[in-house]
C-alpha cells in the first residue's frame, strides 16, 4: 500500500494548488456530523493561529448538502482557503494522498455505533506510515495503545482536536516514530494475511466447541432414555 511516483504526480496535478507544500491534515471516507465533519472545520482557526501552513483535506464528501454546509462554515470562520474538498478518488490513488499528508484524522463522535465499529481508515493510514490523531473510543483505543501510531483525544471537543494536531506537529521526531510504528504494526500484525490466519483459527476453535457440545448432548440423551418393559 505505497504510492508510486506516477500516482504522486497524479495527486499533485489534480488542481489542488499549493496544498502539498503545506502541513496537510487528512480525513478520507464517508462524512457526516457524527463522523466529526464540522468539528474538523471548527478546529482550524485555533490550528492556523499557530500553524498557518496547515490545510484540511477532505476526501469522500459526496453529499452536496453537507459540502455546502462545510464550505459555509469554513467561510464563516475565515478558514475557507485552508480547506480542500475532493468528492471521490479511486482507491488505487488514495494512498498517494495519504502519503502526501502529515496527520490522518479519525474524529468520530462517541455515538453508540462508533464505540463498536472499527474504522478501516485507521489501518490505511498506518499502512502508509501516516501518524494518526483519533477519537478516544473503545473500538479504536486497543489498536492505538498497542501500536503507538498516534494520539487519541476527546472527540466531543473541537478544541481538543486542535490541541492534538498542534501537539503532534510540534514534534517532528515523534511524528516519524508514530508513522514507523503504524507501518510496522500493519506489516507484522494487522494485515489481511494475519487476519486470515486468525479467522481460520477461530473457525477451527468454533468447530471443536460445536463437536464437544454435540457429544455432551448425545451422552445426555442416552442416559435419559428409559428402559423398555417386557
Amino acid at each position: 500500500f505505497q504510492a508510486e511516483d506516477g500516482i504522486r504526480d497524479l495527486v499533485r496535478s489534480r488542481g489542488l494548488g499549493d496544498v502539498y507544500k503545506r502541513q496537510v491534515l487528512l480525513y478520507q471516507g464517508t462524512m457526516s456530523e457524527e463522523r466529526g465533519l464540522f468539528h474538523m472545520i471548527d478546529a482550524m482557526p485555533s490550528i492556523l493561529l499557530q500553524r498557518p501552513d496547515c490545510r484540511l483535506l477532505l476526501i469522500g464528501l459526496t453529499d452536496a448538502g453537507l459540502r455546502s454546509e462545510a464550505e459555509a462554515l469554513a467561510a464563516h470562520l475565515g478558514v475557507g482557503e485552508a480547506l480542500e474538498i475532493i468528492a471521490w478518488v479511486p482507491h488505487t490513488e488514495l494512498h498517494g494522498y495519504i502519503e502526501q499528508s502529515k496527520i490522518g484524522l479519525i474524529p468520530w463522535l462517541p455515538v453508540d455505533k462508533h464505540k463498536h465499529n472499527i474504522p478501516i481508515k485507521l489501518f490505511e493510514y498506518m499502512a502508509c506510515g501516516l501518524p494518526v490523531l483519533a477519537a478516544d473510543l473503545p473500538s479504536i483505543r486497543p489498536y492505538m495503545d498497542e501500536s503507538k501510531a498516534g494520539l487519541q483525544y476527546d472527540s466531543t471537543s473541537s478544541r481538543a482536536l486542535a490541541e492534538g494536531v498542534l501537539r503532534m506537529l510540534s514534534d517532528e521526531d515523534g511524528l516519524r516514530r508514530m508513522g514507523d510504528n503504524g507501518r510496522r504494526a500493519v506489516q507484522e500484525k494487522w494485515n489481511w494475511g494475519r487476519m486470515e490466519e486468525r479467522l481460520l483459527a477461530a473457525y477451527d476453535e468454533l468447530e471443536v466447541r460445536v463437536r464437544q457440545r454435540r457429544a455432551r448432548a448425545g451422552r445426555g440423551q442416552t442416559r435419559s432414555v428409559p428402559s423398555g418393559e417386557s
